[in-house]
C-alpha cells in the first residue's frame, strides 16, 4: 500500500470522527473553561443563612493546560426562571476583572428572610472567551437574627449589659488572685 494513500485514509476518517462528535458536543472545538461547584459560605447548598451578604465561590476547571479565569460575572435571581432567561433580578454584578473565586461578596438587592434564590456564574478565560453559564446553583434562604438592643431610655446602661452577658464580672474585681 502506498504511504501517500494510506495517511489520506487516515486524515478522512479522522475527520469523519471529528465531523460526527463535535456537532454532538462529545469533542469540544476549542478547551473550555467553566466555573464548577459553586458555593455559598464554605457550603454546596447550604440549607439556610444569616448573612445579609453571602459569600460565593467557585472553582475553574479547564481542559487546557495553564489556563485560568481573568474576569467573572454573577447573576443572582428569586427565580430559576429570569437565571434561565440570564437575567439576574436580585444582581447583576457586571463583568469584573479578576481571578478572584473565592469571598465574592453578594453586593445585590436586601435578600428577603425566607425568600429562595439562586445563583450562576460564568468566567472569562486567558484569552479572553466567556465560558457558558454554570449550572444554577441554591442561595440559601436568609434566616433572621433576631439581635436585643439594650433599651437606654428604661435606665439600661452597658454596664448592666456587661453583668448579664458575663456573670462573674463585678466592678472593681481583679483578674489575678492574691494571697
Amino acid at each position: 500500500m502506498n504511504p501517500k494513500s494510506l495517511s489520506k485514509e487516515h486524515l478522512l476518517k479522522t475527520l469523519l470522527i471529528a465531523g460526527i462528535l463535535m456537532p454532538a458536543g462529545l469533542l469540544p472545538l476549542v478547551g473550555s473553561t467553566m466555573p464548577v461547584n459553586l458555593q455559598c459560605e464554605y457550603r454546596l447548598n447550604p440549607p439556610g443563612l444569616d448573612e445579609s451578604h453571602p459569600r460565593l465561590m467557585w472553582q475553574v476547571q479547564s481542559d487546557e493546560r495553564d489556563q485560568g479565569q481573568t474576569a467573572y460575572q454573577i447573576l443572582v435571581a428569586g427565580g430559576k426562571e429570569p437565571l434561565e432567561n440570564n437575567h439576574g433580578d436580585l444582581w447583576d454584578s457586571g463583568r469584573i476583572a479578576s481571578d478572584e473565586t473565592v469571598n465574592i461578596a453578594y453586593t445585590g438587592k436586601p435578600l428577603t428572610s425566607g425568600a429562595q434564590c439562586f445563583w450562576k456564574v460564568r468566567i472569562w478565560d486567558k484569552q479572553g472567551r466567556a465560558s457558558d453559564w454554570s449550572a444554577p446553583a441554591d442561595l440559601p434562604r436568609l434566616i433572621g437574627r433576631t439581635v436585643r438592643k439594650p433599651n437606654i431610655e428604661a435606665g439600661e446602661n452597658l454596664i448592666n449589659i456587661f453583668r448579664r452577658a458575663l456573670p462573674g464580672w463585678r466592678r472593681g474585681s481583679s483578674s489575678s488572685a492574691s494571697s
